[in-house]
């Protein structure tokens, strides 16, 4: 090849550097805080050891569906001989949380070639559903003015 298509190469993979570093990739959005709600507990049945227990908590069927812009995010913790996880104050309204267990402690829920989880799951109302995770109508329930406590059990 000729040496100007080699300049041409470098000089754009000069000027995609350059933009990435002076318009670097979206942040990931912190769901907001609401004030004038109450938090979600969850008290999940689990044993101590196996790895930590990430928790998601979705509004909405579709983002439920979708698994994007959760409500809450996080990891529950070992208090006194139990796993608690207490969300962020949320809107009264209808929630299905879901938590796995990150066995390998990668961050993500992973799965079999076949398309199955291969890491303990399971939604609030211990709802299962048939290859594939349950409804939304399923697992939901209803978050009031007050503090709701959700028991779910993983192992």
């Amino acid at each position: 090849m000729k040496s100007w298509w080699w300049k041409a190469v470098a000089v754009l993979a000069a000027v995609a550097l350059l933009a990435w570093v002076v318009w670097p990739p979206k942040p990931i959005d912190v769901p907001p805080v609401v004030a004038n709600g109450r938090p979600i507990v969850l008290n999940i049945r689990a044993q101590e050891e196996g790895g930590p227990i990430r928790c998601a908590i979705f509004d909405s069927a579709g983002s439920f569906k979708t698994r994007e812009n959760p409500a809450a995010l996080g990891a529950a913790k070992w208090d006194e001989a139990k796993w608690t996880f207490t969300t962020p104050p949320l809107e009264a309204g209808k929630y299905v949380v879901a938590i796995y267990r990150d066995t390998n402690e990668n961050g993500k829920l992973d799965y079999h070639p076949l398309g199955y989880p291969t890491e303990p799951y399971a939604f609030s109302n211990n709802a299962k559903g048939s290859f594939g995770p349950p409804s939304f109508a399923a697992a939901a329930f209803v978050h009031s003015d007050d503090q709701t406590v959700q028991v779910i059990s993983l192992d």
